[in-house]
């Protein structure tokens, strides 16, 4: 039954666990424990809605719910509601199992027992089937823009626009996908897969993060159903959440257990302990996404640390610095460049080594650079998978080879470059150096390294923009890349090409880049379009006419070097350790 302190405040105008981790022991022992988790929950959420409106300048985090029809949704918002008003609430509609209850678009808001705001809002939709998606509807949803009240047909329509909100108010912060545990095995090789994977193409390209809730275990088991907390015990419950994290193809440990409250009449401990988890998850996650928002949205003082750099005399130190941390590396760190064709991979990696030994180099390019019609058909200059080991030498000493690799291989092209599947197993270590990675890789290729150790692998990644021509061209593949190499925790830095294109100033090699408009644009540009932090971002200009090495452009490719170096180094330290990677 609902409470009357709960009804009425409703406005219907409209980091990640395993399965095998939760421990229901403390609740049947000692339901104190959990009324103390569940107090400090709540209390943890109320201070965030301080931090919300001071430093990110919203007042909620806004969680859309994604599923099939019946999949549970509107009975998740009930349990989330439930959970932290601590008794039982139903008022998002449920109804038959064969049609879908919500036909609009509703917006619901969550407060404590004590009628206090939490800062949470759930966004709540149709439904969708193999035959209705969001195709016309989702990126309004996505940035807020649309009214709470919004009907949606029986197929995907341009939304009106006076049925849209100026400015994003609910502008989303994390996707939740809810699924049913007893419809994915027939749902696995549907038209609900192509679906989900349009819809993540979408949520990708903005860079929101997204967590999968599986609902009905209560249905799949009667142990469950007649006891919540023997979800711990279950083998058909933890191959259930496989299978949804197979079905929604992201991390098994991203995909949370529920036992949504639907005739429940009292508070059950067990069905609130799964939920202390999802929330958990949603406000991590939001948090980690409003900071990367924010970086971007910051003024360019975020690069007053790389601005010192800058200096002449830093440069000498950041070189000795850089030089001595190289010869110090024990085993093979490797760090691939990746982008579009013509974006300067290759340039770099000479520019790179100019930079390093005080030589203008020519190792990757030959000393040659793409001609007109090759820039348009797309066409790689590089045709193999090469590596460059890097050499120092300081005061004129004998050169040194030392274990930091910069490796090359074929832009990214639709029709004439290379593809997402040989970049993967690129970074995987699966391919050889010198291998002509344009005509395929595949397990029976001659070469193929089927067993590739850490030393093999890819530790950091370098992706190209053109600084000049900041298009969406390949975006698909990029940002299926990005998804990937994040979903793997290999660590991606964006290097920025071409500066010298922007203007007169930076051709010019102004020893301050920062301050000119055209590359901050340039940059945010790149920031919005693909989701990157905005410290993870370096502008270079790479040596391709010049004949001798110049400071200004030293600064900015070491600055570089040193970032992307030190990821990749403590990438491979955390592989060897325990087999994870770093976050940038």
């Amino acid at each position: 039954m609902t409470s009357n302190r709960y009804s009425g405040y409703i406005q219907m105008t409209s980091q990640c666990i395993h399965l095998n981790s939760i421990n229901f022991g403390t609740v049947s022992e000692d339901s104190v424990t959990e009324d103390t988790r569940l107090r400090e929950q709540k209390e943890k959420l109320q201070e965030l809605n301080d931090s919300l409106s001071r430093k990110y300048k919203t007042d909620h985090i806004n969680i859309l719910l994604l599923g099939e029809i019946r999949s549970g949704k509107s009975s998740l918002y009930n349990t989330l509601a439930t959970v932290l008003f601590g008794e039982v609430v139903n008022v998002a509609l449920t109804g038959p199992e064969d049609s879908s209850v919500t036909t609009r678009l509703h917006r619901y808001e969550l407060k404590t027992e004590k009628g206090k705001d939490m800062p949470i809002r759930v966004i709540d939709i149709r439904g969708f089937t193999k035959d209705r998606d969001y195709e016309h509807e989702i990126d309004k949803i996505l940035d807020g823009n649309v009214k709470p009240g919004y009907e949606f047909g029986s197929k995907s329509k341009k939304i009106d626009k006076e049925k849209t909100l100026a400015g994003g108010p609910y502008k989303i912060h994390v996707v939740c996908f809810v699924v049913d545990v007893t419809q994915v095995p027939r749902q696995q090789h549907s038209k609900m897969v192509t679906q989900i994977r349009k819809m993540k193409e979408k949520i990708r390209s903005r860079d929101l993060p997204v967590i999968g809730v599986a609902t009905k275990f209560d249905v799949l088991c009667p142990q469950i159903q007649e006891n919540v907390a023997n979800i711990e015990k279950s083998k058909k419950a933890l191959n259930a959440v496989k299978r949804a994290a197979e079905y929604l193809e992201i991390q098994e440990k991203c995909v949370f257990p529920v036992v949504n409250y639907t005739e429940d009449t009292v508070i059950d401990k067990a069905k609130d302990m799964l939920i202390l988890k999802v929330l958990d998850c949603i406000e991590g996650q939001a948090r980690n996404y409003l900071e990367q928002d924010l970086d971007w949205q910051r003024e360019p003082s975020v690069w007053t640390g790389r601005i010192d750099s800058l200096e002449n005399e830093n440069v000498v130190k950041n070189k000795k610095n850089l030089l001595s941390k190289m010869k110090d590396v024990e085993e093979s760190v490797r760090i691939l460049c990746v982008g579009r064709t013509n974006t300067g991979k290759s340039s770099f990696i000479d520019s790179v080594m100019s930079a390093l030994s005080g030589e203008i180099s020519c190792r990757a390019t030959a000393g040659l650079t793409q001609s007109m019609n090759e820039e348009r058909d797309g066409i790689p200059d590089t045709k193999r998978y090469n590596t460059y080991q890097l050499k120092v030498s300081e005061n004129g000493n004998e050169t040194q080879e030392t274990n930091v690799y910069l490796c090359d291989m074929p832009g990214i092209h639709e029709k004439n470059g290379v593809q997402l599947n040989q970049i993967k197993c690129v970074i995987e270590g699966h391919v050889p150096s010198r291998y002509k990675v344009l005509s395929g890789i595949n397990e029976e290729s001659k070469g193929y390294v089927k067993e590739p150790g850490n030393k093999d692998k890819i530790h950091c990644v370098c992706l190209f923009f053109d600084g000049n021509d900041v298009s969406e061209r390949e975006m698909k593949c990029i940002q299926e890349l990005k998804s990937w190499l994040r979903d793997n925790e290999i660590p991606l830095i964006a290097v920025v090409t071409k500066i010298d294109l922007l203007s007169e100033e930076l051709r010019a090699g102004r020893q301050n880049p920062y301050c000119v408009q055209r590359l901050t644009e340039s940059i945010v540009n790149i920031e919005k379009k693909y989701g990157f932090k905005r410290k993870n971002v370096y502008p270079v200009r790479n040596y391709v006419h010049e004949d001798t090495v110049k400071g200004n452009m030293n600064a900015l490719l070491l600055a570089a070097f040193k970032k992307i170096l030190m990821l990749a180094i403590e990438t491979k330290k955390q592989l060897d350790e325990d087999g994870t990677a770093v976050d940038p």
